[in-house]
């Protein structure tokens, strides 16, 4: 007698637009592509949405105009994985990124804030950003009160080289100059 195997099917970028193309999703639907498996985002609740509103009302007022801060959008990394961080601070590009998503070498930075996702953000995403050779990323642990900088990544070993927890005093980014969020006014202290 013979054992079935289930196939797993994973999605490729291109399959998971098409579908959200012709209308499979809900309009509100918040669906992220990783690592081929669509995964529903939790719904935003208060806190988070305010820490978010926060920090891109911060970051607006200490980046270049050149630079663009972009909230909740996609991040294509690679061919199977399209997340949307909460903030990516990226580089200037001629077209605006009206042609493609931004990758992990437009990104100057990108923050995820978590309340009840910070074991799935620090599991799964933080990984997967190095494995893609995204910079920097802050997670933002709202319950903590403090934030995890991950700097330096080693996409072979899916992690990173550097990493520090900061509860106090003024978080400056690797790039672009000129930004620095004080960690403790930032939680209300």
């Amino acid at each position: 007698m013979s054992v079935l195997e289930a196939v797993r099917h994973r999605l490729s970028v291109t399959e998971f637009l098409r579908i959200a193309e012709v209308g499979v999703f809900a309009p509100d639907a918040r669906i992220e592509l990783i690592e081929g498996d669509m995964i529903d985002r939790v719904p935003i609740e208060v806190g988070h949405a305010r820490m978010v509103t926060e920090l891109v009302r911060l970051l607006y007022r200490m980046v270049p105009d050149a630079v663009i801060i972009s909230p909740q959008n996609p991040l294509q990394l690679g061919e199977r994985s399209l997340p949307q961080p909460d903030i990516q601070v990226l580089q200037p590009r001629a077209d605006g990124y009206a042609d493609r998503h931004p990758g992990p070498g437009d990104v100057y930075f990108l923050i995820e804030v978590a309340d009840s996702t910070l074991d799935y953000d620090r599991q799964e995403k933080v990984p997967l950003y190095a494995a893609h050779g995204v910079v920097e990323v802050w997670l933002v642990d709202l319950w903590g009160r403090r934030v995890h900088v991950c700097r330096r990544p080693q996409p072979a070993e899916r992690r990173y080289g550097e990493y520090m927890e900061m509860r106090d005093g003024g978080l400056a980014p690797l790039g672009p100059a000129g930004v620095v969020v004080d960690i403790a006014r930032l939680f209300g202290a």
